[in-house]
Protein backbone atom coordinates (compact mmCIF):
# COMPACT_ATOMS: atom_id res chain seq x y z
CA UNK A 1 0.00 0.00 0.00
CA UNK A 2 1.12 3.50 -0.66
CA UNK A 3 1.81 6.00 2.07
CA UNK A 4 -1.07 8.22 0.88
CA UNK A 5 -3.48 5.31 1.16
CA UNK A 6 -2.34 4.57 4.73
CA UNK A 7 -2.71 8.22 5.71
CA UNK A 8 -6.18 8.54 4.17
CA UNK A 9 -7.27 5.31 5.89
CA UNK A 10 -6.07 6.64 9.27
CA UNK A 11 -7.92 9.92 8.68
CA UNK A 12 -11.10 8.01 7.80
CA UNK A 13 -10.80 5.86 10.94
CA UNK A 14 -10.25 8.98 13.06
CA UNK A 15 -13.32 10.70 11.62
CA UNK A 16 -15.48 7.61 12.14
CA UNK A 17 -14.25 6.67 15.60
CA UNK A 18 -16.19 7.74 18.68
CA UNK A 19 -14.52 10.62 20.49
CA UNK A 20 -15.04 11.91 24.01
CA UNK A 21 -16.86 15.18 24.59
CA UNK A 22 -13.68 17.05 25.59
CA UNK A 23 -12.22 16.99 22.08
CA UNK A 24 -14.40 19.83 20.87
CA UNK A 25 -16.90 17.71 18.95
CA UNK A 26 -20.35 19.31 19.25
CA UNK A 27 -22.85 17.17 21.17
CA UNK A 28 -25.43 17.28 18.34
CA UNK A 29 -22.82 15.74 16.02
CA UNK A 30 -22.12 13.00 18.55
CA UNK A 31 -25.86 12.33 18.97
CA UNK A 32 -26.37 11.80 15.23
CA UNK A 33 -23.60 9.17 15.19
CA UNK A 34 -25.13 7.13 18.01
CA UNK A 35 -27.93 4.58 17.62
CA UNK A 36 -30.34 3.30 20.26
CA UNK A 37 -30.04 -0.50 20.34
CA UNK A 38 -33.15 -1.60 22.29
CA UNK A 39 -36.65 -0.44 23.15
CA UNK A 40 -39.34 1.29 21.13
CA UNK A 41 -36.83 3.79 19.69
CA UNK A 42 -34.37 1.13 18.52
CA UNK A 43 -32.53 2.20 15.39
CA UNK A 44 -33.02 5.92 16.02
CA UNK A 45 -30.54 8.47 17.32
CA UNK A 46 -30.93 9.76 20.89
CA UNK A 47 -32.01 13.34 21.41
CA UNK A 48 -29.38 15.91 22.27
CA UNK A 49 -31.03 16.39 25.67
CA UNK A 50 -30.79 12.66 26.40
CA UNK A 51 -27.13 12.68 25.48
CA UNK A 52 -26.42 15.67 27.75
CA UNK A 53 -28.29 13.89 30.55
CA UNK A 54 -26.29 10.68 30.06
CA UNK A 55 -23.00 12.60 30.02
CA UNK A 56 -23.96 14.46 33.22
CA UNK A 57 -24.85 11.18 34.95
CA UNK A 58 -21.54 9.66 33.88
CA UNK A 59 -19.66 12.68 35.26
CA UNK A 60 -21.51 12.35 38.58
CA UNK A 61 -20.58 8.67 38.82
CA UNK A 62 -16.93 9.45 38.14
CA UNK A 63 -16.86 12.21 40.78
CA UNK A 64 -18.69 10.14 43.43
Amino acid sequence: MSRNHDQSQRQWLYRCSPRPKNTGVPVPDIATKLTIKTGKNAGKSPSVASLYRALAEADEQIIA
